[in-house]
């Protein structure tokens, strides 16, 4: 049953929308919590990861292409929020096309959870990376061998990066949107429409949006932290179990997710 505008208002009325920071935003953490927990937003998260682990060779890459990355996907999250990706997201062709990408994806992931059960068992045994089916992320790595760059090359391939974060971060966050959002949402922006307190709906989609975030948020500390640890092989240990569990818990939550 759809609410009318008299409804819509007088249920947000409910809150006291004049305390902006207390429990009338409340709901907007709690759906943004719960549509992170999901097996697109975990995806998101775990191409992230895949992301730094092939670019983060330094501490500073990590941090500033992971909070890029970030920050881009926290706007997705407020442009979808808002409806402004409801004729993209929308259309049949689109959300088919999705589908089949994410049923892709899921069997990447099942794939490299096998690889990580793999190379975890050959480092634990042997301690050698060289044997590893699915390479040592960067940040467990350096680029000392590399022959340095002059400033022209570095400036691009810098550039590069940064535009690939950014606009991984919006694609990536476009396309779990084929999650669908909690119904608070809609009725906060249905809200809006019918002539609702603009502010309290743009405070309500930034929580959101910033909660819907956990996983990545989440993904790029363990990352930075990783980053600097000093027992690398017990970490890379570690890193391989942990992967090889997320790889296939999300993969196969994708696949079902799909099927159903």
């Amino acid at each position: 049953m759809h609410k009318t505008p008299e409804g819509l208002s007088n249920y947000m009325d409910r809150y006291n929308l004049k305390q902006y920071p207390s429990f009338a935003l409340f709901p907007a953490f709690t759906a943004g919590i719960g549509d992170s927990i999901n097996p697109c937003g975990l995806a998101s998260a775990l191409i992230l990861i895949m992301y730094l682990s092939l670019v983060g060779y330094t501490q500073k890459r990590v941090f500033w292409l992971g909070l890029l990355f970030i920050l881009f996907s926290g706007l997705t999250h407020f442009g979808l929020a808002a409806g402004f990706f409801d004729y993209i997201i929308a259309t049949p062709v689109v959300m088919h096309t999705l589908r089949i990408l994410y049923f892709l994806l899921a069997a990447v992931f099942l794939v490299l959870g096998f690889l990580n059960i793999s190379d975890r068992w050959q480092y634990e045994k042997y301690f050698d990376t060289g044997r590893f089916k699915y390479k040592v992320p960067a940040f467990f790595e350096t680029l000392s061998d590399e022959k340095p760059a002059g400033k022209v090359k570095k400036f691009f391939i810098f550039v590069r990066f940064i535009l690939f974060a950014m606009g991984s971060g919006f694609i990536v966050t476009l396309c779990s949107s084929i999650y669908p959002q909690d119904e608070y949402i809609f009725i906060v922006h249905s809200y809006l429409m019918s002539g609702g307190n603009a502010k309290f709906v743009f405070l309500s989609f930034f929580y959101y949006s910033v909660t819907a975030n956990l996983p990545l948020i989440t993904a790029w500390i363990v990352i930075l932290f990783l980053g600097r640890a000093r027992k690398k092989m017990k970490m890379i240990l570690y890193y391989k179990g942990i992967s090889a569990a997320l790889f296939l818990s999300v993969g196969i939550g994708l696949g079902y997710f799909l099927a159903r």
